[in-house]
């Protein structure tokens, strides 16, 4: 009892060393580093998407526009036109970027709230390489897989009324 009197006033009066830190405080000082680094090049690519996707989101709203002014001016009724499968197009361009772009943001906005890298389902961490790979992700693989197949089989269900209906 009395050889552990030393370490307990060690400690306490924050004399130790940084070899005698326990190994366990370590590894946590040294994941949260890794960690914070990981956020902070995850933060720098996250805000780059963003300012990509409000850019070209931009730009498709202000080429729309310019499509619209001359569509009107060239209404020649003998010609027949591709531009409303090309503006059709370009809507539904437009509305996959507005999407990613929501993500992009909430995925800033977990950043800037602490939760970011958890997986929404299991609570889990969601792996760095993941989170490289799509830094906008929610879940991790595992639980990602299952909402996946979930909704594979209610999708083969619904299917399979529809089929069960028209027969």
């Amino acid at each position: 009892m009395k050889s552990i009197a030393p370490k307990i006033q060690e400690v306490f009066s924050c004399r130790m060393s940084r070899a005698a830190i326990p190994t366990h405080a370590m590894a946590q000082t040294v994941a949260r580093g890794a960690r914070r680094r990981r956020d902070s090049e995850l933060r720098a690519m996250l805000e780059q998407r963003y300012r990509e996707l409000s850019s070209q989101i931009r730009g498709s709203i202000r080429d729309g526009r310019t499509q619209d002014a001359r569509a009107s001016l060239v209404n020649d009724s003998n010609e027949v036109s591709d531009a409303p499968v090309e503006s059709e197009i370009d809507l539904a361009l437009t509305q996959l970027r507005a999407e990613m772009l929501y993500r992009v943001a909430a995925a800033l906005s977990r950043l800037d709230e602490g939760n970011y890298g958890s997986c929404t389902e299991c609570a889990g961490d969601i792996p760095g390489p993941r989170l490289k790979a799509m830094p906008f992700a929610i879940r991790c693989r595992n639980c990602e897989s299952a909402r996946e197949e979930a909704e594979r089989l209610r999708s083969a269900v619904s299917r399979d009324r529809v089929l069960r209906t028209l027969s």
